[in-house]
């Protein structure tokens, strides 16, 4: 699960871009970080942020939740 603050659907997405990146490389580094990753099936953001415009919904879909799936990594 991932607490996001900022007030703007742009730096949501960018912090979600910069946790999947994070994401996997702990999947591929052996460390104590793979360790807690293996068996995660879900990726939770918990924001304030209402995604207003269906061209932040789409842009959403299209490279967070396309960035998580190659992650296998359903997100809600």
């Amino acid at each position: 699960m991932k607490f996001h603050q900022n007030k703007s659907t742009s730096l949501t997405i960018a912090d979600a871009k910069k946790e999947a990146k994070r994401i996997s490389e702990y999947f591929k580094t052996p460390s104590k970080s793979q360790e807690r990753w293996q068996g995660v099936k879900k990726w939770i953001l918990v924001s304030n942020i209402a995604f207003a415009s269906n061209d932040d919904k789409l842009k959403w879909n299209k490279d967070i939740k396309t960035l998580f799936t190659k992650l296998a990594l359903e997100i809600s």
